[in-house]
């Protein structure tokens, strides 16, 4: 496997590492776990496998990462079709996004004169089509660009797509085909990524908004009608009620004119609801309300509230994973926090003796390039965080100062912490905040904090699918230890079945968040932590944290 390397040189670190993926082929393990350390090379090793299996997807959590395989190893890249302009235009000659193109709304993708299936196109690549096949006519000699990366990148033996590219794939069509190899890169994103994938809303503006013949103010649709957070399954009248309406609109749009975007739009809900309609009559017991949101009434109605929307979610996302994982012999998950195999495995619903578990324990980053220094500042929870956010405000006005003339970046765990922090630093401070709150585009204000000096992002949610390197950022500061939130209720009772699970995910967002600010062996950045958990927690859970985290822990 070493000849598939795709670089020049190779770590001592990085041979030992592929022979113990050697080992775990050998020993014909279906999955393969990867932790190692930011810089480790992890894209390499998996590049290594993927070319010498010659046969595999490759999933990443974010456009950087497919970027980055793009850019290192040339391979081929699959994005979704809201990146692409539909080639048939509406009814008004409007061009629209791909994803709400005619075979959204009104015909069967066979009809669209721009589609051709996988066959059809690899057929005529390979020069075995005759004048009469379909390739040969398609409208103004144009295959649907959406279609045309796809089949390009589905020809590919090795393909990069991000999560909900593939689980969508896998899901509503037929188009995947088993390879030998699947890879999931940040695999500790794996189950939010599941989650995200799964989790169903019901909300009365969309639902009233596709309502048709409601003449004049009837009130609140009683679509929405009350049914509590005990009980999932409770609600099926008021889903199959929705599933009328959104039907209902469908049949009376269908060919009207200026209509196919909102078509196309209910088409996808409708789908959606039909998906989670299934899954719920198939595992009642899996699924749970996370959140319902009200609005109050001043008529008294319904209680004197009504329900602007229904979440819902899945507690365990095992029952979903098997689909993703049997589109491959083999799994590679990386990541540079997996710390507990069985914790990892439970989660993803996957049999311990099935995995070969690799872990690099020792980051090749000096210590001293990486210190972290527990203040102790206050010991922050719901109950005190208002009478603490005083001393935090002056620990980070502090920090900031004595790293005048650097970036940095400040994570808190909610924007009242950022709001508060920002109104409470001298003026000269808050001047190089610049928060994410209210931003159109991270990339935006990413760029415009590299060509800012001394600019300091403060955020809730820069702690992970960020890459400060170098300069960008020489000092970050972790306001809080960030416990899951439990004011969600699927973490809340995740936390009461499984009170291993909680731990763990606390300790990967802690090691996530440490490892934004130093990228490289040559990189180096202050990691300041304020809350007084944090030396608590280390404690109780230190089997939790790698190596090399515990060797940074500086003086105070």
């Amino acid at each position: 496997m070493a000849g598939s390397f795709p670089f020049k040189s190779m770590r001592r670190s990085q041979k030992e590492v592929l022979d113990q993926v050697e080992a775990a082929l050998a020993a014909k393990k279906k999955f393969i776990i990867l932790e190692a350390p930011v810089g480790f090379g992890k894209s390499a090793i998996a590049a290594s496998l993927c070319l010498y299996l010659e046969s595999a997807y490759l999933l990443t959590s974010t456009k950087q990462l497919q970027d980055q395989y793009l850019a290192d190893f040339e391979f081929r890249v699959v994005t979704g079709k809201s990146n692409f302009t539909c080639l048939v235009p509406t009814s008004s000659g409007k061009y629209l996004s791909c994803g709400k193109g005619r075979c959204e709304a009104d015909w069967k993708l066979s009809e669209c004169p721009h589609y051709l299936t996988f066959e059809q196109f690899d057929e005529h690549r390979r020069k075995l089509c005759d004048r009469d096949a379909k390739c040969e006519r398609l409208k103004s000699g144009k295959l649907c660009p959406y279609y045309q990366q796809k089949w390009d990148a589905f020809e590919a033996p090795i393909m990069v797509a991000n999560y909900p590219f593939l689980l969508t794939e896998l899901h509503h069509t037929k188009d995947v085909k088993r390879r030998k190899l699947l890879v999931c890169d940040e695999a500790h994103d794996l189950e939010k990524q599941m989650v995200s994938s799964t989790t169903f809303s019901l909300s009365r503006s969309v639902i009233e908004s596709y309502e048709t013949g409601k003449g004049g103010s009837n009130g609140p649709s009683p679509i929405l009608v009350d049914r509590g957070i005990e009980d999932a399954s409770s609600w099926k009248a008021n889903l199959l009620a929705a599933k009328q309406v959104l039907e209902s609109f469908i049949d009376t749009y269908l060919h009207a004119p200026g209509m196919q975007e909102r078509v196309a739009a209910c088409n996808n809900t409708l789908e959606s609801l039909n998906d989670f309609l299934d899954d719920l009559s198939a595992h009642p017991s899996n699924w749970i309300v996370n959140s319902v949101s009200r609005r109050l009434t001043l008529d008294g109605r319904q209680g004197g509230s009504v329900v602007e929307e229904v979440v819902f979610k899945p507690l365990q996302v095992g029952a979903y994973t098997s689909g993703l994982f049997e589109s491959a012999d083999i799994v590679l998950f990386m990541s540079a926090t997996v710390f507990s195999k069985e914790v990892f495995c439970r989660t993803l619903g996957i049999a311990e003796n099935d995995t070969y578990f690799i872990r690099v324990r020792k980051s090749t980053f000096p210590v001293e390039n990486r210190r972290i220094y527990a203040l102790n500042t206050a010991r922050l929870s719901k109950a005190t965080m208002e009478v603490s956010l005083e001393a935090i405000a002056q620990a980070v006005d502090k920090i900031m100062t004595h790293h005048a003339g650097e970036r940095g970046v400040v994570h808190t765990t909610s924007y009242q912490q950022t709001r508060y922090i920002m109104g409470h630093v001298t003026e000269a401070n808050k001047a190089r905040l610049t928060t994410t709150e209210g931003a159109s585009s991270r990339s935006a204000l990413l760029r415009k904090h590299g060509s800012t000096d001394e600019s300091v992002l403060i955020s809730p949610s820069l702690y992970e699918g960020v890459d400060l390197k170098d300069d960008l950022s020489r000092f970050q500061v972790l306001v809080k230890v960030p416990f899951p939130d439990l004011s969600e209720r699927r973490i809340k009772i995740k936390l009461e079945r499984d009170p291993g699970w909680y731990d763990w995910q606390t300790a990967l967002r802690l090691v996530q968040t440490y490892g934004r600010s130093i990228r490289s062996e040559t990189d180096y950045a202050a990691t300041y932590v304020l809350d007084s958990n944090f030396p608590s927690f280390l404690a109780r859970h230190r089997d939790l944290f790698p190596e090399y985290f515990i060797e940074a822990l500086g003086g105070e």
